[in-house]
């Protein structure tokens, strides 16, 4: 979802910086600002952007449908605001400022503006702001932006008469194909690389929530510090930094993968800074005049485009991993090699990531099976020997296990991982088996399907479940056997867990279990007021209500309780230490999960078995909610990534 963000933004500021460059050629600069004036006054006409659409058919590409959402919410607005950035740069460049004869500073002010938009919405504006208030505030902004843009476009014009007839006369070369390419390549690779590195980091090496924001922070930094008026960091020794990180890199840091999250993390994101840093030094070392001002970044904007598209739409097609992290790696060397005079270490380089690649490694004495990828990530199927010498089947999303299986027939309908029956899952579902039979339950999320051998033949199960591929592995006997020999009877439906509960009856479940992951994080959407609400909606009136909030990098049990609070539903929770299953002799998992319930049995037996109830009476804190949520508040940081 992030890439394909990232491939729409890129898209849309393409087409903003080929109109900068198409209304850059009229000559009259009046009739420029007033077809821009015109163009920015439209945009205002579509605010506040609607936060509110038509969610996605059951048929309809995910990837499309984001795409189009985010067009209709802020398409023509964030249009006009990109060609602004380019258009202001030109309209400078031909005014009396003594600075005029070199715009590009311009550029590096801007991006200061988007890291400090970038860092402020998530510990700020999200804070403080619930959606409905934040898209008037847009609408306020947009409309200074508005008057800002046409005051500095009627000061620059005021007194450039003179300046603008000088530049038309002034002599300049367009760029050769040579280095427009150049320029196209040099743009490509650190855009790809960014998006590649948020994959691998928040995939294969920690899943914490807004890691995203890290590589593209560096990401508009690194032109922050390449079009500066004051090099901070000259090009030779940029070169030199990610030359000797490459091969780090290359040559055996990723041994670290699964011991060391911090190193790894670290000589990564310091590789893909210098990359970054060094790719677009080189492109403000070959900038044209600012008479081609828009056609350089018109040609920047999309090598930024390509690299999105090379890893949001042709990356999941070509590649079962994720190789598009390597293969930009790649492409970096060879950028490292324009104009060097120590190639061999780039080959040295090259070679050292082709055999030691930055990829998720498996485990020692584990064979993976089963890979696939798609749209909501990548999932791995690995067969891995114990020290019994037994098999043990595990389904990967990134490096987060979301079902587990014991290769012995005897023991195969035996639930691991989460769902023994000594967690506080297998706990619950073995407190409402011994009052309620048969069980209805709802289950939001799938995994490998092991949560069906908690439930009797008599039993109903109906799972929810986002990813096709998720269901084509679980349902198919070759590799995953739960759906095929746990007892209940099991209905599967595919979509997005609240768009799908919506069509259920009301009233219907014993149990609704909330057990939707992506990688080892909780979609946001799922743990919401009106999330919840639905959930006891469609649960019964003595039902219950179980949400599995296992996590290493979010504390979601206030956050539940707040909820609650809100809903006027008790609500406990209760923490279950790991152990082994001695059938197998195989571990399970601690696991955190809490329950709602106006049921005062269920109320009676939660407490006789350890469970606590989550008392927030004194709180002033808001719930989370589908316009407010802020993730910061529960957000676990370095001394849990440290572990």
């Amino acid at each position: 979802m992030w890439n394909t963000a990232m491939l729409f933004f890129q898209t849309l500021l393409l087409g903003g910086y080929f109109y900068a460059h198409i209304i850059s050629l009229i000559k009259d600069m009046r009739v420029q600002i007033v077809v821009h004036g015109l163009f920015l006054a439209g945009a205002f006409l579509t605010l506040p952007m609607g936060i509110t659409f038509d969610p996605p058919a059951p048929d309809t590409s995910p990837l499309l449908w984001q795409m189009r959402t985010m067009c209709i919410m802020i398409g023509l607005p964030f249009f006009v605001l990109s060609a602004s950035a380019p258009l202001l740069q030109r309209w400078f460049s031909l005014s009396n400022h003594r600075e005029a004869p070199n715009p590009y500073f311009l550029y590096a002010a801007s991006n200061i503006g988007s890291i400090a938009a970038l860092l402020l919405y998530p510990t700020l504006v999200e804070f403080l702001l619930p959606l409905p208030e934040q898209t008037l505030t847009w609408k306020i902004g947009f409309g200074c932006l508005f008057a800002l843009v046409m005051l500095c476009a009627s000061i620059t014009h005021a007194g450039n008469q003179k300046q603008t007839q000088q530049a038309a006369e002034e002599p300049s070369s367009p760029p050769n194909i040579k280095t427009i390419l150049l320029w196209l390549s040099l743009a490509f690779v650190p855009s790809s690389l960014m998006l590649g590195l948020t994959s691998f980091i928040t995939t294969d090496i920690a899943s914490a929530p807004l890691f995203w924001i890290m590589p593209l922070t560096l990401y508009i930094l690194s032109f922050v510090i390449a079009f500066a008026r004051r090099q901070i960091i000259t090009l030779p020794l940029t070169k030199t930094v990610f030359i000797t990180l490459a091969l780090l890199v290359g040559l055996g840091v990723n041994m670290f993968i699964g011991k060391a999250a911090v190193p790894v993390l670290l000589f990564h994101t310091l590789l893909f800074f210098a990359t970054a840093i060094m790719c677009h030094q080189m492109l403000e070392s070959i900038k044209p005049s600012p008479k081609h001002l828009t056609l350089y970044f018109l040609i920047m904007s999309l090598g930024g485009a390509l690299g999105g598209a090379f890893n949001s739409l042709a990356a999941p097609l070509l590649f079962a991993r994720p190789l598009e992290y390597t293969i930009t790696l790649a492409a970096a060397t060879m950028c490292w090699m324009y104009r060097s005079r120590f190639k061999y270490l780039a080959l040295i380089g090259l070679i050292a990531l082709a055999v030691n690649p930055a990829l998720p490694r498996d485990k020692k004495n584990e064979d993976q099976i089963y890979i696939s990828r798609n749209y909501y990530g990548t999932i791995y199927v690995r067969d891995r020997i114990t020290a019994d010498g037994e098999n043990q089947r595990h389904l990967y999303h990134g490096t987060t296990i979301h079902g587990s299986q014991s290769g012995n027939p005897d023991f195969q309908t035996t639930p691991q991982s989460y769902y023994y029956k000594e967690t506080v899952l297998g706990q619950l579902f073995t407190l409402v088996k011994n009052r309620t039979k048969p069980v209805n339950v709802m289950a939001l999320g799938m995994g490998a399907g092991a949560m069906a051998c908690n439930l009797e033949p008599e039993d109903k199960l109906t799972f929810i479940e986002i990813d096709p591929d998720i269901i084509k592995v679980a349902t198919d006997p070759n590799l995953f056997t739960f759906t095929q020999k746990c007892p209940p009877k099991l209905t599967i439906i595919e979509g997005d867990a609240r768009l799908r509960l919506q069509d259920s009856p009301d009233h219907r479940y014993d149990i609704v279990f909330a057990d939707a992951f992506s990688g080892d994080g909780v979609p946001m959407h799922l743990i919401t007021k009106e999330a919840v609400a639905l959930y006891l909606q469609k649960s019964k009136p003595d039902g219950v209500v179980l949400m599995h909030i296992s996590n290493r990098f979010m504390k979601l049990t206030k956050e539940i309780g707040l909820i609650a609070k809100a809903l006027n539903i008790p609500a406990y929770f209760k923490v279950s230490e790991g152990g082994n299953i001695p059938e197998i002799n195989q571990p399970y998992y601690p696991a955190v999960a809490v329950v709602l319930t106006h049921n005062s049995l269920y109320q009676q037996d939660l407490v006789a078995q350890g469970w606590k109830k989550i008392d927030l009476s004194e709180s002033k804190e808001a719930p989370w909610t589908d316009s407010y949520a802020n993730p910061l508040r529960a957000m676990i940081f370095l001394k849990e990534l440290m572990k």
